[in-house]
């Protein structure tokens, strides 16, 4: 078991969204319309790290938080269920 998660492969690819220059998600991964903030990919190793990133007050960082979980859960489980990739998401 590697002991960082990007040991296990040299082929990753990074996407980033932006406002101004939106991106879809990898189509090779699974179609959504969703657009996390950051996506890194191996087809590799068949892993995929989905991070949406949470800015919120302290007092409400859980909320958000919480906010974020649920948008994606659906996505990560979809992708997981393909028993092609692994995911990790990332908050």
């Amino acid at each position: 078991m590697p002991e960082k998660l990007l040991d296990c492969a040299n082929d990753w690819h990074i996407q980033v969204d932006f406002a101004d220059k939106e991106t879809p998600f990898p189509v090779e991964i699974f179609p959504t319309n969703l657009r996390p903030d950051v996506v890194i990919w191996s087809i590799m190793s068949r892993v995929v790290i989905i991070l949406e990133l949470t800015c919120g007050a302290e007092e409400n960082f859980r909320d958000a938080q919480l906010r974020k979980e649920t948008k994606y859960a659906e996505l990560v489980s979809e992708i997981q269920e393909t028993k092609v990739w692994k995911v990790h998401f990332f908050t």
